[in-house]
């Protein structure tokens, strides 16, 4: 899929320039531009999630559910945790940190390959919610998920809930990232009338765009949510709207 090679590229470098901005910024306030350049990068690690929806929906393999299954265990999983467990040698020779310990928590989702976790949950539950997505317009799909995934992330972000501590993140989990995955499907299902559709109505992706944007940065400068994190609710609006923006434009 052509689209998808040129969005990773965008994806990819964007990952690659946060994390070197995170490692020479120092005070967030002394580089003020700086950080806002990180805080727009923010829409990386959001559009591999979609990715890897994308190619859910596109896909038309006649595997059964468990040959899927073992065929990510065997691509994602096995190295996840080959590099989960390389990075925790790393970290106890240089940190001093108890191996063991190390290991578990990152396998848990401890350290940045966190992704391949939220990934097999969307191939996990994907059985489960295809029917309803194939019974439900697209646009309403969208809408419902776009909700649920921003008020998951607002409660979590700002303190309303409180939930137990269980082990894991519970911004892992598919609640965080479902939007991407709804969008994700039905975007490589219909990957034509997709294209068509973000031509003609190219002034909404714009407003997602730059409100989202706009949004971030007020509540991330302001110091309401100072954490750079992907997993704000804000993000949701503002890297729908960087897919819905790059996707024609690297179809074309």
């Amino acid at each position: 899929v052509p689209e998808l090679i040129i969005i990773r590229a965008l994806a990819c470098l964007a990952v690659v320039f946060m994390h070197s901005i995170t490692m020479l910024i120092g005070d967030p306030d002394a580089n003020r531009g700086l950080n806002i350049a990180r805080l727009l990068l923010l829409f990386a690690t959001p559009t591999f999630a979609y990715m890897s929806a994308f190619l859910i929906g596109y896909s038309k393999t006649r595997r059964t559910y468990l040959e899927t299954i073992l065929l990510r265990v065997k691509y994602l999983i096995l190295p996840y945790l080959v590099c989960a467990v390389g990075y925790a040698f790393w970290q106890h020779y240089q940190w001093g940190a108890p191996l063991l310990d190390r290991i578990w928590y990152n396998v848990k989702g401890g350290y940045h390959g966190y992704f391949v976790l939220v990934v097999m949950q969307f191939y996990v539950f994907h059985p489960l919610f295809r029917p309803i997505l194939e019974r439900v317009p697209a646009l309403v799909g969208l809408s419902a998920a776009g909700l649920l995934n921003a008020a998951y992330l607002g409660a979590l972000n700002l303190g309303l809930i409180s939930l137990p501590y269980l082990g894991f993140n519970w911004y892992h989990f598919l609640p965080a990232w479902f939007f991407y995955y709804v969008l994700g499907y039905y975007s490589g299902r219909d990957r034509d009338q997709f294209q068509l559709a973000l031509r003609r109505y190219w002034p909404l992706s714009a407003a997602l765009f730059i409100g989202g944007g706009a949004l971030l940065l007020r509540n991330a400068l302001s110091g309401f949510l100072p954490d750079v994190t992907s997993q704000r609710f804000e993000v949701v609006l503002y890297a729908a709207g960087v897919i819905l923006i790059a996707f024609p434009l690297a179809g074309r």
